[in-house]
């Protein structure tokens, strides 16, 4: 697909999410006092330090599982900021901004955060995006799943596949009447779910262009979700190319 709508009406993304991985030669636990001083006016109200904080640091610091799990987390409106001593996360909740307004927040906040120089090296990034619909989505893709010569299309499925691409990495994970966890309530929902990621060399030294990797990563995001979509579903979801 050539020509990418700027914006469609009625929107499927429940949730947004940048995330950067990164090591620093910061103390552990001076990380987030040293960013939090210096980002606090982006956000409102006070820090909510999150549940792994319950456990030890010798516990979080050794197990694998929590290597890059938030300890802290900031808040404006529908956007979010997750951090932990290897990771930020940054989130837009639904409604979404859209891609001008939700960018353009958290890069004023990351040129905040690189003045503190707590990150040493970006090991990786991920551009995620999950849309939920209540139809059955496998009706509305240009793909289709076979056992055999059945297809599958009412039956609850959940598809994950990863296609490289020029360095990223797409996880696409696609399902039809799959259990959906929303503020702690079971709901059943169809979704498409792209996670674009890109890792990091070692001798690269990411923000010398880091917003031309992250447009990029958008880029290929989005390109992969349109595509995706019948023509037909497309135009019920009231799609806009060019400033509406």
């Amino acid at each position: 697909m050539d020509l990418l709508p700027d914006i469609i009406e009625i929107c499927p993304i429940d949730e947004a999410v940048f995330e950067i991985r990164y090591t620093s030669k910061s103390p552990v636990d001076a990380i987030f006092g040293i960013l939090y001083s210096k980002i606090k006016d982006f956000f409102t109200g006070n820090p909510v330090p999150l549940p792994i904080l319950q456990l030890p640091e010798a516990v979080r610091s050794q197990d694998p599982n929590l290597k890059y799990q938030a300890y802290h987390q900031l808040q404006k409106d529908n956007l979010i900021l997750k951090i932990g001593p290897k990771m930020l996360g940054f989130s837009n909740l639904k409604p979404y901004s859209g891609w001008k307004n939700w960018s353009e927040f958290f890069y004023n906040v990351l040129k905040e955060i690189l003045q503190t120089e707590v990150i040493n090296q970006v090991e990786r990034i991920g551009l995620r995006y999950i849309n939920l619909f209540n139809t059955n989505i496998f009706d509305k893709v240009k793909f289709e799943i076979k056992i055999n010569k059945d297809i599958l299309k009412d039956e609850s499925t959940h598809l994950r596949t990863e296609i490289l691409d020029e360095g990223f990495i797409k996880i696409l994970q696609i399902g039809n009447s799959v259990n959906v966890i929303k503020i702690n309530e079971n709901i059943i929902s169809s979704f498409i779910d792209i996670d674009c990621i890109y890792n990091i060399e070692d001798d690269f030294n990411f923000f010398k262009n880091y917003k031309d990797i992250v447009e990029k990563a958008h880029i290929k995001e989005k390109t992969l979700f349109f595509s995706l979509l019948e023509d037909s579903f497309l135009k019920e979801l009231k799609p806009y190319y060019g400033e509406k």
